[in-house]
Order: C-alpha cells, then sequence, then structure tokens
C-alpha cells in the first residue's frame, strides 16, 4: 500500500464503504487534501466531543463518589447491576424507592439493613447513594480508626471529620457494629457513635447502616443509647441470602 500522501487527491474516502471524494483544504496558498470525506470527517469530530464529554461526566462523577466515600470497587454498580433474586428482592426495592424519595425532596427516617457478609449490603447502599447524589459513606472500622490517628496528629482535622458524619443530608455507616475492638477501646467508641447518632436524631437527619449482626447483637455491641437513636424512625430490612464472594 502507498503511503498517504496530503497533496494528491485519493480517488475516494478512506472509511470502509464511503465512496465520496476526500476533503480539500488550503494552507498557506496550497492546496492539502484529508484522507476522509467531509462528512466521515465532521461525524470523527463529532464522535471525539461526545467521547470527551463522557470522559469528563465520568471523571467528575468519580471524584464526587470519592468524596462521597463510595469504594471504588462500587464506581460501576447500581441498582440495575444488582442481581435480585427472592431473598433480596424487598431490600432491593426498598432502597430504590428510598433513593427515589429522598431524591424528589420526601423526607425519610433511616434504614437499618440486616445480612451476612457478601450479600449485597453496601452494593444497594452504594446505589442508593449515587442515586440520590448526596451523602457520606463511611466504614465502622475505618472511622474509628482514622478518628483515633487524626485526634493524635491533628484535632481540629478529627473534628471536621467527625462534623461531616454529623451534618451530611445523609449518612451511611457501613459494617456497623462488627468490629472487634479490645474492651478498653470500646467506652470510647460509643461516645463517638452516640455523638453521631444524637446529633442526627436531634437534627432529624437520616442514617443508614449495614451490619452482619443481628439486632441484638448489635445493640449489645454500641449500647442501648445509640440503638434507641438509631432505630428511631427507621425501617428494619433484613436480606438471607449466600455470600456471593464464595457462593455460601
Amino acid at each position: 500500500m502507498e503511503a498517504y500522501n496530503q497533496e494528491v487527491r485519493a480517488e475516494h474516502c478512506i472509511t470502509p464503504g464511503c465512496c465520496n471524494p476526500p476533503a480539500a483544504y488550503v494552507l498557506s496558498g496550497r492546496t492539502y487534501y484529508s484522507p476522509l470525506c467531509t462528512s466521515c470527517q465532521d461525524r470523527i469530530e463529532t464522535d471525539s466531543e461526545i467521547l470527551w464529554l463522557e470522559n469528563a461526566r465520568r471523571a467528575r462523577d468519580i471524584s464526587q463518589w470519592r468524596d462521597m466515600g463510595i469504594p471504588k470497587k462500587f464506581f460501576d454498580q447500581n441498582f440495575s447491576t444488582f442481581s435480585v433474586n427472592q431473598m433480596n428482592v424487598h431490600a432491593y426495592e426498598r432502597c430504590l424507592e428510598y433513593a427515589e424519595r429522598f431524591s424528589i425532596g420526601v423526607t425519610t427516617g433511616g434504614l437499618i439493613i440486616l445480612g451476612s457478609t457478601g450479600v449485597g449490603k453496601t452494593h444497594l447502599v452504594s446505589a442508593l447513594l449515587k442515586t440520590v447524589g448526596v451523602g457520606f459513606m463511611v466504614n465502622e472500622a475505618r472511622l474509628m480508626d482514622d478518628l483515633r490517628a487524626e485526634y493524635a496528629r491533628d484535632f481540629d482535622k478529627a473534628e471536621g471529620y467527625l462534623k461531616r458524619c454529623l451534618t451530611e443530608p445523609l449518612l451511611v455507616l457501613d459494617d456497623f457494629g462488627s468490629d472487634n475492638r479490645q474492651e478498653s477501646t470500646m467506652a470510647w467508641m460509643r461516645d463517638v457513635l452516640y455523638r453521631i447518632s444524637n446529633e442526627r436524631f436531634e437534627e432529624k437527619l437520616p442514617t443508614i447502616v449495614t451490619t452482619n449482626t443481628n439486632m441484638q447483637e448489635f445493640s449489645n455491641r454500641v449500647g442501648r443509647r445509640v440503638t434507641s437513636r438509631l432505630m428511631c424512625d427507621t425501617e428494619i430490612l433484613s436480606i438471607n441470602d449466600v455470600d456471593r464472594r464464595i457462593g455460601i
């Protein structure tokens, strides 16, 4: 195949199936030829613009999801990618309805989603947050570890992090009440959780909780004061499914 020469007009556009003559343009008094016809060239430019916009939107969404605390694993997951079956359909439908109601400004209470490891709880709450477009999601163990580390290094930064948990329009506490800690740190942890749950309860800010414990185990671990506030005006959803990660 001969090398393409911009100064020689080819017989037709190089796009497969296109028989239009290549486009011509003049530069510094000399005529040059594109390998494409005008129509194909315009289409490529349009496709490039669409791709650029799609990439820009994707980058914007990822930045927003990171700021909301949504794990990277769930960037490509939403309600439509959730595998619905008889054991999780009720939780799925209620989470979807919750997201739709929240998105149109209908004030709702909280949710507590119960289920063993790997049944899709984090998938559902990530999809919910992405749908409403506001809020903050944090894993309980990470919250406690980050707060303890930040209080030791930078008190103001730690207080700012905690304030976000107190004031976000919607807070998701993921994998809540299941992190095993030494008894010496439990009192401090319960104080932090009480501060969060009490502030949000008094300000009528909804909180969504996922946990792989049952409600009795949950209450025993976080304390009655925290449980009472989290359960007020809250719907409890259960997922009795198998662990999707290992299939049992």
